[in-house]
């Protein structure tokens, strides 16, 4: 080779202690997971106040019998999984568990899953008070709960954990 050579040195440590600290902050992902989780409760509790599944299907109506016993105890405006007792406990015990390998969103409510998945509740026969008469007999009967599912990724809830993953590594 006739003529000429260069030698070329690169200052590259910043870019090294930048890609040291990408390194580092993969090797570390509970904040991450953290931020997903919360994103993933918030849509969740927004298919509540919306009443549908995560992919916009609405949920099942109510059965008549429900809808008569909630007038009833004046549980009105009737919503589903949010003016009894156990809605607002199943809405509100939603939460987000980060760890190293992820993050598990849910409740640990136990009824939480046949509201997820549906099922049938089947009731035994019994005797008891009722307003203040004893003895009563309640004969056997099942009860069918359609599924109502909340929990869930939605398309739009990937995009928000891409957006999350982009500012988390930019960070």
């Amino acid at each position: 080779m006739t003529g000429v050579t260069m030698t070329v040195t690169l200052d590259d440590r910043e870019a090294r202690e930048k890609l040291r600290a990408l390194v580092d902050r993969m090797e570390r992902p509970e904040g991450f997971y953290k931020l997903v989780g919360d994103a993933i409760v918030n849509s969740t509790k927004e298919n509540f106040q919306s009443e549908s599944a995560p992919d916009g299907t609405p949920w099942a109506p109510h059965a008549p019998s429900t809808i008569r016993q909630r007038i009833r105890r004046g549980q009105v405006p009737i919503t589903k999984l949010r003016t009894n007792s156990f809605g607002q406990t199943l809405y509100n015990q939603l939460n987000a568990r980060p760890s190293p390998e992820g993050v598990t969103v849910g409740s640990p409510m136990p009824y939480g899953a046949i509201h997820q998945l549906g099922g049938t509740v089947k009731r035994q026969a019994r005797t008891g008070r009722l307003f203040g008469r004893d003895s009563v007999s309640v004969r056997a009967y099942t009860i069918t709960i359609p599924a109502r599912p909340y929990l869930g990724l939605s398309a739009e809830d990937e995009e928000t954990i891409i957006q999350i993953a982009d500012d988390w590594l930019r960070s």
